[in-house]
């Protein structure tokens, strides 16, 4: 009886790792997705020889790009 409760009990941790490890890979390629513009964008600035336009271009790319984060409210006194 120790036997079979034990062999239940790997197979079910065998299958939640599996389930982990998958859901670990379709986040890492959602957030590789998300970021590939922003990489397009900056490779595209690498093209441009003065410096002050190769800055406005990698600023302009953050700007367009990068995800911003919502403030939090808070409370005024």
């Amino acid at each position: 009886m120790r036997t079979f409760i034990k062999s239940c009990f790997s197979v079910a941790v065998a299958g939640l790792l599996t389930v982990s490890l998958q859901a670990s890979a379709a986040e890492s390629a959602m957030s590789k997705n998300k970021n590939e513009p922003l990489e397009k964008c900056k490779t595209d600035c690498l093209s441009i020889k003065d410096a002050t336009a190769y800055e406005g271009c990698m600023v302009q790319c953050n700007k367009t790009y990068q995800s911003t984060t919502p403030a939090l409210p808070t409370n005024k006194k």
